[in-house]
């Protein structure tokens, strides 16, 4: 369950223009970030030589992960879906393109080994049908990934509420972003994914706070916007995620010798 607690604007605003000292190397922040993320971890711990379905893969950023941070996961193949061809889809196995909403993807059958699927489902108008295709095409023992925003985010400033106190970020609070559709709650994504037949391994909000200070000394020194949101995500609470399997069935025993 995602917790309750959202910090208010006044302890953003502290914790903002608090400089405190990094224990990390400001200049490879972003690495031992990523390489401490879930979804880094996701991918990076798969089986040998897995297929990878990036559902909602946008420019296909994903494929970034393949190789860096270490280990190097060279043998995975990824596969993406989304509504345009991204920047890096040459990178990827293979694509499909169109509107989930209208008709979900096809890949001619094919059964993918895991399916990733980051800040996708909140942009749909079924979210839970997410769960259920996933489950249909996963082969037996394959694993879900899905990270969407927290119900902390609904809760979160405003991006003109950060922006009154100096704060240039986008998107503040769910509703920033005129592509969400809705949130689907953390009981609610659970609930479908149990419904569809998988197990869930672990769910939970991602924070990283030993990362937030070297994090914003990137932003302060290069003004760079993604590393202030991936800072203000983890000090807020304000992405979750849940891992799934589907278990194979149950194996037959063997049957007994006649004698």
């Amino acid at each position: 369950m995602t917790p309750q607690y959202t910090p208010g604007i006044d302890a953003i605003v502290d914790w903002y223009r608090q400089k405190r000292p990094s224990v990390f190397d400001d200049k490879i922040a972003f690495r031992d970030y990523h390489q401490c993320h879930p979804r880094t971890l996701f991918l990076k711990t798969l089986p040998p030589g897995a297929t990878v379905l990036d559902l909602g893969a946008g420019e296909g950023s994903l494929h970034i992960f393949r190789n860096w941070p270490s280990p190097a996961r060279g043998d995975i193949k990824l596969y993406a879906y989304s509504l345009e061809k991204g920047k890096f889809f040459g990178s990827y196995e293979g694509y499909e393109l169109g509107d989930w909403d209208r008709q979900p993807p096809e890949f001619g059958g094919m059964q993918f080994d895991a399916i990733f699927s980051a800040h996708f489902v909140e942009h749909i108008q079924q979210p839970g049908s997410l769960a259920a295709w996933a489950a249909s095409h996963l082969k037996p023992g394959g694993r879900l990934f899905v990270e969407w925003p927290s119900e902390a985010s609904l809760r979160a400033p405003t991006h003109d509420e950060l922006l009154s106190h100096g704060i240039d970020l986008q998107p503040g609070n769910f509703l920033d972003d005129c592509t969400h559709l809705a949130l689907p709650s953390t009981g609610m994504v659970h609930s479908s994914i149990r419904e569809s037949g998988l197990e869930i391994e672990i769910a939970g909000t991602i924070r990283l706070p030993v990362f937030e200070g070297a994090l914003l000394n990137v932003y302060r020194r290069n003004r760079d916007a993604v590393a202030l949101l991936f800072a203000y995500w983890s000090f807020t609470g304000w992405c979750q995620y849940v891992v799934a399997n589907k278990y194979g069935p149950e194996p037959q025993p063997a049957p007994s010798a006649v004698r």
